[in-house]
């Protein structure tokens, strides 16, 4: 059985520092930056990403078999929605309270980065900040 965790988001979603994809087939993993917070680790066994206008992919090269995707956006990036799907028998209690760190109390930075024990499968949703729309908006009045 499929277990899924999705928090609840603001309307005009959550500000991220980053957000990147990093690794190989057998070794990949989100790693989720906020302002003032720990980075969140996270374990992958795949991943989808939707984006909105004015968010930018750069995939870079680690080493012979690994790539690094880093989403941004000129105004500051932001996420917009999120899924967390992995199986049942992967379930562990600390996959809950390691997710809820991206959303729960600061932490100090030279706190260690949370990770996971198991791969779950990621939906994100991406967009930039509300500073770009208006100056769009504003440019085509």
């Amino acid at each position: 059985m499929t277990r899924e965790w999705s928090p609840t988001l603001p309307a005009g979603g959550i500000a991220l520092a980053g957000l990147s994809i990093v690794g190989d087939g057998k070794d990949l993993e989100m790693r989720v930056d906020r302002p003032g917070r720990t980075r969140l680790v996270i374990p992958l066994s795949d991943a989808g990403v939707s984006t909105g206008e004015g968010v930018t992919l750069d995939v870079r090269r680690i080493d012979d078999r690994s790539l690094s995707l880093v989403y941004s956006a000129p105004t500051g990036l932001l996420l917009t929605d999120l899924h967390v799907r992995w199986d049942e028998d992967e379930w562990t209690m600390s996959l809950h309270d390691v997710l809820a760190t991206l959303f729960g109390t600061v932490r100090p930075d030279s706190s260690p980065s949370p990770r996971l024990d198991a791969c779950v499968r990621a939906e994100v949703s991406l967009s930039a900040g509300l500073t770009d729309r208006r100056t769009e908006e504003q440019g085509q009045a």
